[in-house]
């Protein structure tokens, strides 16, 4: 699991000792190395399009596992990263949920370094952006997105170029990716100060939740 956010908490370091593991007749099994989850899953089509479907056992009410028991909307999916919310019928809040296939690595202090060095390694292109759970990643198809070694980052597509900078820090909750595109669209959308989910030397999964109305944006970089 690469994120877990309920009701605007980050619970994902709450599952990252665990592999996911579905299999063809719809049973889920999530290993760590001192316990074993059992479940079942299911893929529903709905009139908001695909849902993925989850029940795992769980034992007591404070079982973490309780928390993904539910019918979960699949925002998109790919070979390599699942992106699901679930909006609440009762508060109206969002909870995002993504498997990857990598493992999530920023439950304990990151170094920054690692991550920098990870961006600066070749070319990026935007595999999904979820503005408050709206996906707008069309409007950044055939951009290729590079982060220099001098903190500048340059995203174009040949016909239109966007300069600006970047950088990475630990905030003490984990490493976060500073960007700033400047005042254009569509890439002013990313001036922000962006959680990071999870990374890998192809993936960058980040996050952010707005401190105005709690609503959460998500960015997935992907490499070339």
């Amino acid at each position: 699991m690469n994120l877990l956010e309920d009701d605007g908490d980050n619970e994902t370091c709450n599952y990252a000792a665990y592999q996911f593991t579905f299999d063809s007749n719809q049973n889920v099994v999530a290993t760590s190395s001192t316990n074993t989850v059992n479940g079942v899953w299911e893929v529903t089509n709905s009139s908001s399009g695909l849902d993925l479907v989850l029940e795992f056992d769980i034992t007591g009410d404070d079982d973490p596992f309780d928390d993904l028991n539910d019918d979960w909307d699949v925002t998109s999916f790919s070979n390599a990263l699942i992106e699901l919310i679930d909006i609440s019928g009762g508060n109206g809040g969002t909870d995002f949920l993504n498997f990857g296939r990598n493992p999530f690595t920023d439950c304990s202090g990151a170094n920054p370094q690692d991550l920098i060095n990870v961006m600066v390694n070749g070319s990026w292109f935007v595999a999904s952006y979820l503005d408050d759970g709206n996906n707008q990643t069309t409007n950044y198809n055939g951009y290729e997105v590079t982060f220099n070694a001098d903190g500048t980052t340059v995203a174009t597509n040949g016909s239109n170029t966007f300069n600006g900078s970047w950088n990475v820090v630990n905030s003490g909750n984990g490493l976060d990716v500073i960007l700033e595109f400047g005042e254009n669209p569509p890439f002013d959308e990313f001036n922000d100060d962006w959680d990071v989910s999870n990374f890998s030397d192809s993936l960058i999964e980040l996050f952010d939740i707005s401190g105005g109305d709690g609503t959460t944006d998500n960015l997935v970089f992907q490499k070339l």
